[in-house]
């Protein structure tokens, strides 16, 4: 059937006659309706606006404001389920029929009570002055909320049982915990340590006296043969952390130290004595005089040249 209408309208226009549209064809609206959804939550119990209550209706999604309200647009025509849901309140199941033009909706949400529901409550502070710390996000099982400006937070409608916790706040070390939630009302107070420095940067380091963040250290040599003078390709390592010497130019650099000292340099390689030289390193850039390496068995001995190989997880 649709095909023959496309050839009668195509048959119309070669006899002169203005087609017919596509929405002539086919049934279809010029402009589609506009459809808005608004409307507000509420606690049922109390008749406070409640905040943070998603509304799902057909495939779109939002959340309630401050004050309880919301608003959906563009959407269809025709009726719909819907769903509005908040943590420590009951899911609300709707269905709603949807004109054009402007539609209002008004949900009351229950607050969870049963046996095998409970609350949390507790403070998060300063565990060396004992301030309120605020905006610290705790977490508690898969539920997540974060401390006001007393340092309160408050989670509803747990489920009862054994369960991990977290408390995590910028400058300060992550607090891990696990307590037992029981029905009904429960408490956890948390302390939380500062970092030394309020936390240096991955580039920085604490310095303990002051305690200030500092510029890193870096520290550069060559290898030589003792013997010939020649360029080697030694691994070199100092705090846990290595490197080979540039083939043909036996220079080595390793960055992001921690500055002081004495601390031991390493210099190693295959065929040759290895070396350990104490060293103090300062804040940014030290140049080490260069490292010379003797053969196994003093210099009448050609020792074979086995290049270096740097792999492990503390190379760089």
């Amino acid at each position: 059937m649709v095909v023959k209408r496309v050839v009668f309208v195509l048959l119309l226009a070669g006899c002169g006659l203005e087609p017919l549209s596509r929405e002539q064809i086919f049934g279809l609206p010029s402009v589609l309706p506009k459809v808005r959804l608004t409307g507000t939550a509420s606690d049922v119990s109390t008749g406070a606006p409640l905040a943070g209550v998603t509304i799902n209706v057909a495939s779109a999604s939002i959340a309630s404001d401050a004050d309880g309200t919301f608003a959906l647009d563009d959407l269809a025509v025709g009726e719909f389920d819907g769903t509005a849901v908040k943590q420590g309140y009951e899911r609300k199941d709707f269905r709603v029929s949807l004109v054009e033009g402007t539609n209002r909706l008004v949900v009351e949400l229950t607050p969870l009570r049963c046996q095998a529901c409970a609350r949390l409550a507790g403070s998060v502070t300063d565990a060396q002055t004992g301030a309120p710390l605020q905006g610290v996000t705790v977490n508690v099982g898969v539920a997540s909320v974060v401390s006001n400006e007393r340092g309160g937070f408050t989670f509803e409608g747990l489920s009862t049982g054994d369960v991990d916790g977290s408390a995590v706040f910028a400058r300060y070390e992550r607090k891990t915990f696990r307590l037992s939630i029981n029905p009904g009302a429960n408490r956890i107070d948390l302390q939380l340590t500062p970092l030394p420095c309020g936390g240096c940067p991955a580039t920085l380091w604490c310095e303990p006296v002051s305690m200030t963040c500092q510029q890193r250290a870096r520290v550069s040599l060559n290898v030589v043969d003792d013997c010939t003078g020649a360029a080697l390709t030694a691994r070199v390592a100092i705090q846990g952390r290595a490197t080979c010497t540039k083939e043909g130019r036996g220079f080595a650099e390793l960055i992001d130290l921690t500055p002081g000292g004495p601390q031991t340099l390493a210099v190693g390689k295959t065929n040759y004595q290895a070396a350990n030289l104490m060293v103090t390193l300062t804040p940014g850039f030290n140049a080490l005089p260069s490292i010379r390496l003797t053969p196994v068995g003093g210099c009448a001995v050609t020792p074979v040249d086995v290049p270096c190989t740097c792999t492990t997880p503390d190379c760089q």
